[in-house]
């Protein structure tokens, strides 16, 4: 190649990092304002951790113009679920095109490490479109029953089945046409939803007694949230990682088998698509496989995990640095990592279940110890 050549295929290089940095920027507007007003279970935990994600991605870009606020009245409903996914699938979309460009450009520009840093992140944005593709269509049929009245759906079923009974008399009754999929799919939602508020429930309870000092009630609340967390996956969206990590957290809390535990959450993930040895799709996963692998003993995996997982920086990076800190044995990291951790469950006003605990603090100081590691970091939101 020429040093014309070069140059003008260096210019096109900065051309479409540029357009890639101009769509990731749009892409975070757009997930910014929409996890703010996203109400569907899932769709809002999605959103949250792609934006982790993609703020993430635009670090290696950082030259180019900061991100932007973007305002947007609050929304509700499968129709303002689906005209978000629609927008970011779009604004995702022009995004994976210009990584590819520029992935290509970099290629043939023998910039290997650049072109690395692209793939990774061209492929995170192509399995948030696929999760994307899938969401659509889900959103579709809740958008019709909402537009058109549930009340009126459930009374057309019953009219259609009345009118057949004769025929159906006699064998298994169903409703055809939407009632199977209402059944179906809106009944695997409800269960999901279901098993999630039972969690969650069952988790602010054994917070509250472990607060208190009732140690074998907080276990038992806390096995009866693990095992709620884990159905709740098993019928939850694509990508819910967030079970996973609540399974684990709270079978930890509960004295339960941690390493049976964390094997039973990487099989889950190994059955849900995920490469465990190659690229994790988001530091939601990372983290999900990264919790499993320590408690599961496979230091080396979480080690790996760890250093996926802090791509997404905030908690995911602090809770990264103390799991990496674990499973490498190194108790000046570690203790840092958890009093970073303590320090920010503390600066908050909100707490997931409600309760002002540093649950991710224990969950940690319970498999540091296993490991050997001790710590001399204290607060309210530390119980032992």
């Amino acid at each position: 190649m020429s040093g014309e050549e070069r140059t003008r295929a260096q210019a096109v290089l900065a051309d479409y990092l540029a357009l890639a940095r101009s769509a990731l920027d749009e892409l975070v507007g757009v997930l910014a304002r929409d996890g703010a007003t996203a109400e569907r279970e899932g769709f809002r935990e999605r959103i949250g951790a792609q934006l982790d994600a993609t703020r993430a991605a635009l670090a290696p870009l950082a030259e180019r113009a900061p991100l932007r606020r973007v305002e947007h009245p609050r929304a509700r409903g499968a129709q303002a679920d689906l005209a978000r996914a629609l927008d970011q699938a779009a604004v995702a979309g022009r995004a994976v095109a210009a990584l590819l460009a520029a992935e290509t450009v970099a290629t043939e520009l023998a910039e290997p490490t650049l072109a690395r840093e692209l793939h990774r992140m061209r492929r995170e944005q192509e399995a948030y479109v696929r999760y994307l593709e899938r969401l659509v269509g889900k959103l579709t049929r809740a958008a019709v029953r909402d537009e058109v009245g549930r009340d009126t759906v459930r009374a057309l079923h019953a009219e259609l089945a009345r009118s057949t009974a004769s025929e159906r008399r006699g064998h298994r009754s169903g409703s055809p046409g939407l009632g199977d999929d209402d059944d179906g799919e809106n009944g695997r939602l409800k269960a999901h939803q279901a098993a999630l508020r039972a969690a969650l429930d069952a988790e602010r309870a054994g917070h509250e007694a472990l607060l208190a000092g009732r140690r074998s009630e907080a276990e038992a609340r806390y096995r009866d949230a693990a095992a709620a967390y884990f159905a709740s996956w098993r019928s939850a969206p694509p990508e819910s990682y967030g079970r996973l990590i609540g399974y684990v957290k709270c079978a930890v809390l509960a004295g339960s088998n941690a390493a049976a535990a964390g094997r039973t959450a990487l099989d889950a993930l190994k059955a849900a698509g995920v490469d465990l040895a190659g690229v994790l799709p988001s530091p939601a996963c990372a983290y999900a496989v990264a919790l499993a692998a320590l408690a599961a003993g496979e230091r080396e995996l979480a080690r790996r995990a760890a250093a996926a997982m802090a791509a997404g920086g905030g908690a995911f990076e602090r809770t990264a640095a103390a799991i990496a800190a674990i499973a490498s044995g190194d108790s000046e990291r570690y203790e840092q990592a958890l009093a970073a951790i303590v320090r920010d469950f503390e600066q908050r006003d909100d707490h997931l279940t409600g309760i002002a605990i540093a649950d991710t603090a224990v969950v940690l100081r319970r498999l540091g110890e296993r490991s050997g590691l001790g710590t001399s970091v204290a607060s309210p939101l530390l119980p032992s």
